[in-house]
């Protein structure tokens, strides 16, 4: 089963694929860039061996998860140092996997076809910095990305708080601590109440799902923290914002949207789009400015819409 697992991470990194989706009955299936290929000259996966390997590759606590609540998600790194995040879910009484493909090294900020003044959204001092975009849009590798930069340019502690951490991330002059929800703290918000006690200059979430890590995170960068955050789904980056704005309740939104307006330093909506005629992906990304935050964080007309759009 290591061996399969081996050579079907291996074919699908040198075909270029950033994902690779197992379930019983067919054969390994691959998305390069954006396409989904079918893996040749490889049976298809019988459910019980699909089980077995998943099994293989989760401890008890993740097992449990997975029994629990129907799925479960891991980052894991192979023998040969080939790290990937895997989703186990269960589907018609058996599992399926999809392995995200994750990069060896982090790729520089300027090279992921960013707007060119993003890297001004990093510049020291307290602020809060979102990176929304849907499903597969690469906000953990633009996360990743800043983390990096940032670490590069100057000396700060930062600590990050992901589910699961994906990208190992390099000291380099920073002093750099990442915590596993699930696995080094319950909850993203149990991470974020423990940051104050961890003297971190920066922030990094990996993604902002619900009203009481929105608030720490929003707190800390009122506090005097960078915070660096990712937000799921919204069309454009004032949709995202507004996707924000509604994880609190609803008679504390309008004291919301001041509090954002006041350390919101910028938004990035991002999606992936294929770039040099197909052969690989870059990101298309919008980027809304605190210049423009007020206008987007007092206006009606943008509805939040469902994760995933």
């Amino acid at each position: 089963m290591e061996t399969f697992f081996d050579r079907a991470l291996a074919a699908a990194r040198q075909l270029g694929a950033s994902d690779i989706h197992l379930k019983p009955g067919l054969a390994p299936i691959l998305r390069i860039n954006g396409e989904l290929r079918t893996l040749r000259d490889v049976p298809p996966l019988a459910r019980d061996f699909l089980h077995s390997l998943a099994m293989s590759l989760l401890n008890d606590r993740r097992r449990e998860a997975l029994e629990r609540f129907g799925d479960v998600t891991v980052a894991l790194t192979t023998g040969a140092g080939i790290r990937q995040r895997v989703h186990v879910s269960q589907q018609r009484g058996g599992v399926g996997m999809t392995l995200r493909l994750i990069p060896p090294e982090v790729p520089a900020l300027g090279t992921l076809g960013l707007p060119e003044d993003v890297g001004e959204l990093l510049e020291p001092g307290p602020g809060l910095v979102l990176v929304a975009g849907g499903p597969s849009s690469g906000k953990t590798t633009t996360l990743a990305a800043m983390i990096d930069d940032l670490g590069t340019r100057r000396p700060c502690h930062v600590l990050t708080i992901e589910d699961p951490v994906e990208v190992l991330l390099k000291d380099r002059r920073s002093v750099v601590v990442q915590r596993e929800v699930g696995l080094d703290v319950p909850t993203t918000a149990a991470g974020l109440r423990a940051a104050a006690r961890m003297d971190a200059d920066i922030v990094m979430v990996g993604e902002l799902g619900d009203g009481d890590a929105a608030e720490l995170a929003l707190a800390a960068a009122e506090g005097g923290r960078l915070v660096l955050a990712g937000l799921a789904g919204g069309g454009s980056a004032a949709a995202a914002l507004e996707r924000l704005v509604g994880l609190w309740d609803k008679d504390e939104r309008p004291a919301v949207r001041e509090r954002l307006g006041r350390a919101v330093r910028g938004v990035v909506f991002q999606r992936l789009v294929p770039a040099d005629k197909g052969k690989r992906r870059t990101a298309s990304a919008e980027l809304l400015r605190a210049e423009a935050l007020a206008a987007a964080l007092n206006t009606d007309a943008v509805e939040p819409r469902p994760a995933g759009d």
